[in-house]
């Protein structure tokens, strides 16, 4: 018995749209801000040319209850839970002229990316219970680096 992957989504970022932790760390609050947006957009229009994108969950408004506070005087705050999903695989490749320190996801430029795919519904969530993980780099040219984004629906294969 083994895994079957089937390719559901894909994106092509050019570095700046996928910095490393260290050039995230660095960037000022408005530099995030236009890094979220830019991934966004191409994230949606990624979405068009998918058919499978979506991570098969339903979401539901929930209100949540709390005890007022003189910095808080709402008693209630509304948020959207999501029920059921599939658990994906997404590989981030990294290709750029120098290598990275580590070849973890975070690392090669996938921490806002990741962010992003969750936001827009690509992914249920970012923790272990509904990602796996691969990082991989590969060397390019100065100035033609970029970042893939590839993302597998995971299926148990059943013996016959």
């Amino acid at each position: 018995m083994g895994r079957l992957l089937f390719q559901c989504f894909r994106l092509e970022l050019p570095l700046d749209l996928a910095p490393t932790m260290n050039e995230y760390a660095r960037a000022r609050p408005w530099d995030h801000a236009r890094v979220q947006d830019a991934v966004d957009a191409a994230v949606l229009a990624a979405r068009a040319r998918w058919s499978g994108w979506h991570a098969g969950f339903t979401e539901r408004a929930e209100t949540k209850r709390r005890k007022p506070t003189p910095k808080n005087p709402a008693t209630s705050r509304i948020f959207i839970r999501r029920t059921g999903g599939r658990r994906r695989l997404v590989r981030v490749a990294r290709e750029s002229s120098r290598e990275p320190d580590e070849l973890t996801c975070d690392v090669l430029g996938g921490k806002v990316p990741i962010d992003r795919l969750v936001q827009a519904g690509v992914l249920v969530g970012d923790s272990r219970k509904w990602i796996e993980r691969e990082g991989v780099w590969r060397p390019a040219n100065p100035k033609q680096g970029r970042v893939i984004f590839e993302v597998f629906d995971i299926r148990e294969e059943v013996d016959p």
